[in-house]
């Protein structure tokens, strides 16, 4: 998406959010994908204890929030391959979706992108990966992964801790300014710039630690009291824990001004306008 704009003081553009290594046992679990623990051709998994664990960012989340999930080896073993899955606990249906662009999104009909396995045949010594929780799910999920460490040695059932999910209904169709993406177009200390922020309560909008995250080819200019930017923003981008997925979601877009504090923080600022309707974005020419 590309965006021009000026106004006097700062510029909010807000976006609310509405809505194979070679190795045969991993293959053939993706083979039948429900199925978390196969054998295949005699072969059966290890008993022992797995060196691997599954990590997450939090113990509970708010539904289309995104979960960090971490695979690693406390005791520094490779890995070839993984396969993992978000599961309901009472149920074991596959819950949510994967985002990623290092790794490989696997479809577990009769969802989409609810797997998420390796893409290459390196080995590995960790990987992250984002899953994002169903807006409308109220319930517990457990992160469950296959290990393949070498040829035929793989360990199955490999469980994060539990992840109490709650339902998310206030974020579908809302214009209200809690939880949107912002962009700022600024001028703090004789310079200008344009910075990331995320709004979470009211008008209050927190600039992200990294002030650039997912922004290119900034231009900005200063003349006769107006202020000038345009810039690049990724098209997906997890903003506040929210994935922001511009290509496939539909959006309000609004346009603000306001002031900025003495350390250069975003302040309260006025409405300019705000689209009548959510808006998908990749649409527009």
């Amino acid at each position: 998406m590309f965006l021009t704009g000026w106004v006097l003081g700062v510029l909010l553009v807000t976006l609310t959010l509405i809505e194979v290594v070679r190795s045969t046992p991993l293959e053939a679990q993706l083979a039948v994908c429900e199925d978390t623990t196969f054998q295949h051709d005699g072969i059966e998994p290890q008993i022992s204890v797995a060196p691997y664990q599954l990590e997450v960012s939090a113990d509970a989340v708010v539904g289309g929030q995104a979960l960090s999930i971490f695979l690693s080896s406390p005791s520094g073993e490779l890995f070839e391959g993984f396969f993992i899955q978000a599961r309901d606990v009472v149920t074991d249906e596959i819950i949510g979706t994967f985002h990623t662009e290092e790794w490989k999104n696997i479809d577990c009909k009769p969802g989409v992108k609810n797997t998420v396995t390796h893409s290459g045949d390196s080995t590995k010594t960790s990987i992250t990966v984002d899953w994002i929780a169903p807006e409308d799910y109220d319930g517990v999920v457990v992160l469950r992964a296959t290990v393949v460490q070498q040829s035929h040695t793989f360990w199955v059932g490999i469980e994060s801790t539990e992840v109490i999910v709650t339902p998310a209904h206030s974020l579908v169709n809302t214009r209200t300014p809690a939880n949107t993406s912002v962009m700022a177009c600024r001028s703090y200390n004789g310079e200008v710039d344009v910075v990331m922020a995320f709004n979470t309560v009211g008008h209050a909008s927190d600039i992200l630690p990294i002030p650039d995250m997912g922004l290119s080819d900034i231009s900005t200019s200063h003349v006769d009291g107006l202020l000038y930017c345009s810039f690049n923003r990724e098209a997906s981008l997890v903003v506040g824990g929210y994935l922001y997925d511009m290509d496939n979601d539909e959006f309000y877009l609004e346009v603000a001004h306001g002031n900025l504090s003495d350390t250069g923080a975003l302040t309260h600022h006025k409405h300019q306008g705000t689209t009548p309707d959510p808006v998908l974005l990749a649409s527009v020419p």
